[in-house]
């Protein structure tokens, strides 16, 4: 189980208020079926342009959440999926909030996912806000933190795609082949 840790009268590490766990987040890879992407960019040399492709390549359902793309254009996507300007405007359930964003902007990102009622948070490597991982875990969301799916989803469940069966059907018309995100 994840362990997070209030601060105390005694002074704790703050990389000790926050420990992933193998268990919850192959529970959280498994489990979610249906990702947002904070953070996405519509830029293909970008690590979230990349992450998006991958997460579709594994059969999640992706939605890119973009407030800056979203304003420029209202039919505007990302790997073939419609872009969001907040996860508040995702009109459907979302189990996974993926946020790539500076670690400064993650707590309101993870607000708006306990608010959503997203059943977990993934703060992408580099991302760390200790603070808002206890308010998550506090709403009952299952939380990592500073990691990737595209280095945890092949170490905790090989290299296999999401079987058919398993795969949620696309919220939207067309679907485009992604490649894949170089390692690194």
């Amino acid at each position: 189980m994840s362990q997070v840790h209030e601060n105390t009268k005694d002074k704790i590490n703050p990389v000790a208020l926050y420990q992933n766990t193998d268990a919850i987040t192959k529970r959280i890879l498994t489990e979610s079926k249906t990702v947002a992407v904070v953070g996405a960019s519509d830029k293909p040399h970008r690590d979230s342009y990349e992450i998006v492709g991958f997460l579709l390549e594994h059969g999640y359902t992706v939605i890119p959440v973009n407030p800056n793309v979203a304003a420029k254009n209202k039919k505007a996507t990302i790997h073939g999926q419609k872009v969001y300007a907040s996860l508040k405007e995702i009109p459907f359930p979302i189990d996974m909030v993926d946020v790539f964003r500076n670690s400064r902007y993650a707590g309101a990102v993870v607000d708006e996912a306990i608010e959503i009622r997203a059943k977990n948070v993934w703060l992408q490597e580099g991302v760390i806000d200790h603070q808002a991982a206890l308010r998550a875990t506090k709403a009952g969301l299952k939380v990592v933190m500073d990691v990737c799916p595209y280095h945890e989803l092949p170490r905790l469940l090989g290299n296999r795609k999401r079987p058919q069966s398993q795969q949620q059907p696309n919220h939207f018309s067309s679907k485009k082949k992604s490649k894949r995100p170089k390692q690194g």
